[in-house]
């Protein structure tokens, strides 16, 4: 497989305790059931293929895969059950560090899950979706990406809160886009409908009054972090980029007389401090507000956004590719680098050679474009940012119109960071930092810019804090915000 196919793995990441409690060597997945020709292979002997047989256990490196015309059923060991189409190959991986988990490759073809008793989550390049009990979702792999549907139950987006109905699907192309293909918004009290969710990415309001006035009445046994990872200014909004989350961060507030409090939404804690208040975060979108003891109303709040991301991944050049069907839906693309090209393509066309596509953006003339077949790839800035109506038209009939949105992802990567490694530097030593920014972005640590050359290298020497806080490497695009990547000492 290419490093490309590779990024766009789809991964189910299943949140239960059966499997965060196991160890490498245990069983993850029995097969119960197959037809015709099923293969398995070992972690120790990967790529040597022998008949898979009803009972076998399947462990983390194993694994499954089935011919033409045949099929195999997986039970989990959350009670979940997966079902293989022909032609599919899935491989059971390691948790990913930092995260008690078990995860599962889904590498061609097609897969079913039927989701057990507990939450589950999937993990893919659009983020962590969390699937009700009891929903079926439909992954489908190909040469053009990857397909998740959901067919009975419910599934919400960590990164937006956004809620996926049977009927919905989510698309990621071959390239650095996501595709959500959305029939239904969600709604307000939808953003936190899954009770059992992880903690990461649950959004939810500010602490009531009432939690307020009782973390005043606490505030001694409620002091934050001594050693903070990265100091913000009150009312900050911030996506930090961390390799391995929580991290410790911390405000300097010089307005209140005495205590200061931090009040953070998702778990209704309340942190305090004198002159600085600091408080610990994990992976997810978590709300914030700093108030002054005795008074409830806060003088600053935010967002904090972590991403479990080292930092080190390759930045893409290339502009992603995906097809975009004129089915009536409103599609959302998130692209994260290079505007994407799409293909546009009208399903179950009348018969004819002469073709029109229609397209109408905000603010501009509808656009038409002649094309002797039912599809059509349009030129190169004809899609940019912004919301657009698409149909094709031949004689008096016409497609459905339907709505394609693109945006910035803004919680993509902006950089990829060479140097230094996690860990890999002694608080208060000189240390190199290198890397590569995409344009129109300006790197600093601290007030110190580091320069960066006409391919967006950038290359500087910077002084680790000696008190064992991390390096924070700061990204600012005046339309984009700003990203911070930590950088942790040997402390």
């Amino acid at each position: 497989m290419t490093s490309g196919w590779r990024a766009f793995s789809l991964f189910l990441t299943l949140w239960v305790s059966a499997l965060a409690c196991q160890r490498q060597g245990e069983v993850l997945a029995e097969l119960s059931e197959k037809r015709a020709a099923v293969d398995r292979d070992l972690a120790r002997a990967q790529g040597t293929w022998t008949v898979a047989t009803v009972g076998d256990g399947f462990r983390v490196g194993d694994g499954l895969r089935t011919s033409a015309n045949a099929s195999a059923r997986l039970s989990l060991s959350d009670g979940s059950r997966m079902s293989l189409e022909e032609k599919t190959l899935v491989r059971f991986l390691a948790s990913p560090p930092g995260k008690k988990s078990r995860v599962l490759d889904v590498q061609a073809g097609e897969v079913a899950l039927d989701v057990g008793s507990q939450v589950l989550e999937l993990e893919t390049w659009a983020g962590p979706a969390l699937l009700e009990p009891g929903s079926r979702v439909r992954l489908r792999k190909n040469e053009d990406g990857t397909r998740f549907a959901v067919e009975i139950g419910a599934a919400r987006l960590v990164r937006d809160g956004r809620r996926l109905e049977p009927g919905d699907a989510l698309e990621i192309g071959i390239g650095a886009a996501v595709i959500a293909t959305e029939s239904v918004q969600p709604k307000a009290s939808e953003v936190v409908a899954l009770g059992t969710a992880s903690d990461a990415g649950t959004p939810s309001t500010a602490p009531s009054v009432s939690a307020a006035t009782a973390a005043d009445a606490e505030v001694e046994q409620a002091r934050g972090p001594d050693r903070v990872d990265l100091w913000a200014a009150p009312g900050d909004s911030l996506i930090i980029h961390d390799a391995h989350p929580p991290l410790a961060i911390g405000f300097t507030v010089t307005r209140c007389a005495g205590l200061s409090l931090l009040e953070l939404a998702k778990k209704g804690r309340t942190t305090v401090g004198t002159g600085r208040v600091s408080g610990s975060v994990g992976p997810g979108v978590h709300r914030y507000r700093l108030r002054c003891q005795g008074d409830q109303t806060s003088f600053a709040d935010g967002t904090l956004t972590v991403l479990a991301d080292a930092g080190n991944r390759r930045l893409s050049t290339v502009p992603p590719s995906n097809r975009i069907d004129t089915d009536g839906r409103r599609y959302t693309i998130l692209y994260q680098s290079v505007l994407p090209k799409l293909s546009v393509r009208w399903p179950n066309p009348p018969t004819g050679n002469a073709f029109t596509l229609v397209v109408a953006s905000s603010g501009k003339e509808p656009r038409r474009f002649s094309t002797s077949t039912a599809s059509y790839a349009p030129p190169n800035g004809v899609l940019g940012e912004g919301t657009h109506q698409l149909w094709f038209e031949l004689g008096p009939e016409r497609s459905r119109p339907t709505t394609v949105v693109i945006q910035f992802d803004n919680a993509a990567p902006t950089a990829s960071i060479a140097a230094p490694a996690e860990g890999g530097f002694a608080p208060g030593a000189s240390v190199s930092v290198l890397g590569t920014a995409l344009p129109g972005w300006t790197v600093n640590v601290g007030n110190q810019q580091l320069p960066q050359d006409a391919q967006q290298r950038f290359s500087g020497q910077v002084i680790a804090p000696a008190d064992g806080a991390a390096i924070a490497i700061r990204f600012s695009h005046p339309l984009r915000g700003v990203h911070y990547y930590l950088r942790r000492s040997s402390r």
